[in-house]
C-alpha cells in the first residue's frame, strides 16, 4: 500500500524534486514498427462501444507486418492524459497495433481494457490498441492519384506525422496546391519494410523525454 501510494505521490509531482506533469517520448517510425506485432492499411468501418469502451471496427485492405484476423478493432479512445487514440468512421489509415493484453489499463473514463478485449473475443473480434499511446494511427488522404499522410516541421526538428511521431530528415516531403506538407503512403510502407527487415536495434527512443515517463503516467490512471 505504501509502495502504491508513494507512485502516485511521484505521478502527481508532490514528492518534491519530481515533475508534475508525465510526458509521452517522441518515437520515430522505425521504432513504432518494431514495437507493433501488426501493422496495416486499413478503413475504419464503424465505432461502437464494448464494455464501455470506444472501439472502431476496421476492415483491411493491406497487410504490412503479422496476420491480420479476419474481424479486428481497436480502441479509440484515451487511456491517459498525452494519449490520442481516436478514429473516425470512412476514414483509411496506416496502423500500427498492438494486442491487448491482460491486466491492461483502464480508460480515461475508468473502463477496463481486458474486458473491452473478452467482450470483443466473445463476438469473434481481436481487440488491438494503437502503438505508443495513439501514435499507431496515421490518417490517410487521397489526392490526385496518390495516399498521402500530412506532416510537419517545427523550427529545426525533424518532420512529424504526428506529435512525438518522427520521420527521417531525408524523408521526401512535398507540398500539396493548398501549401500542406506531406509525404507519401508508398514511402511510409517502403519505410516500415525496412524497419521490419533490419530487426529491433533500440529498446527506448533516443529523444524526447525518458520512455519511463509514459510508464508514471499509465500508473497514475490506475492509481
Amino acid at each position: 500500500m505504501r509502495f502504491l501510494r508513494a507512485k502516485c505521490l511521484v505521478c502527481l509531482g508532490i514528492l518534491p524534486g519530481i515533475p508534475a506533469s508525465a510526458k509521452v517520448a517522441t518515437i520515430s517510425l522505425e521504432q513504432l514498427t518494431i514495437r507493433s506485432e501488426l501493422i496495416v492499411i486499413a478503413e475504419v468501418t464503424a465505432i461502437e462501444e464494448c464494455a464501455g469502451v470506444r472501439v472502431a471496427r476496421v476492415g483491411t485492405v493491406t497487410s504490412i507486418k503479422g496476420m491480420a484476423p479476419t474481424n479486428i478493432a481497436f480502441v479509440a479512445e484515451s487511456t491517459w492524459t498525452c494519449d490520442i487514440s481516436s478514429a473516425s468512421i470512412g476514414e483509411r489509415v496506416l496502423l500500427y497495433l498492438r494486442p491487448v493484453g491482460r491486466g491492461e489499463f483502464v480508460t480515461m473514463n475508468g473502463q477496463d481494457l481486458s474486458a473491452a478485449r473478452d467482450r470483443s473475443s466473445d463476438r469473434g473480434i481481436t481487440l488491438f490498441a494503437l502503438t505508443h499511446a495513439g501514435r499507431g494511427r496515421i490518417p490517410l488522404q487521397h489526392i490526385g492519384r496518390r495516399w498521402v499522410a500530412k506532416t510537419r516541421t517545427v523550427a529545426e526538428k525533424l518532420p512529424e506525422l504526428l506529435v512525438n511521431l518522427v520521420l527521417p530528415s531525408s524523408a521526401p516531403i512535398g507540398r500539396e496546391q493548398d501549401g500542406t506538407a506531406t509525404v507519401s503512403l508508398s514511402y511510409l510502407v517502403k519505410l516500415t519494410r525496412q524497419s521490419i527487415a533490419r530487426g529491433p536495434r533500440e529498446a527506448f527512443p533516443s529523444t524526447g523525454p525518458p520512455f519511463g515517463a509514459v510508464a508514471c503516467g499509465l500508473e497514475a490512471r490506475q492509481a
